[in-house]
């Protein structure tokens, strides 16, 4: 039998900071035998494409914490939370959020 082409998807990813690039990345991956994604992403920020080690960490600005579902999420991408994320990143000890005048505190077992 002959196969049938494969069926073209086209996305376009406005921004390339942690979400758009993970949304990006999942989409190519869901290409397959039937479907082929193709992705553009669109940042209007720096290249970070053309920064060597020393570039990047004198840009990076992503102060931010990740859950559960942000973890499992990178973890879904393979080696980029172990060879990557896990290496940069800095453990979060403890959280606290306000209600008015009082704290909520956890620890890092505890979020």
């Amino acid at each position: 039998a002959m196969q049938q082409p494969k069926r073209k998807c086209r996305a376009v990813v406005v921004g390339a900071g942690p979400a758009g690039l993970l949304a990006a990345i999942n989409l190519l991956r869901r290409s397959s035998d039937e479907v082929e994604y193709h992705v553009t992403l669109v940042e209007t920020g720096e290249d970070y494409g053309v920064l060597d080690a020393a570039g990047l960490e004198k840009k990076r600005s992503w102060m931010i914490g990740l859950s559960t579902h942000g973890l499992t999420a990178l973890r879904a991408v393979p080696g980029l939370y172990e060879d990557y994320v896990s290496q940069v990143g800095v453990p979060i000890e403890s959280t606290a959020i306000y209600l008015g005048k009082t704290m909520i505190e956890a620890g890092a077992e505890d979020v």
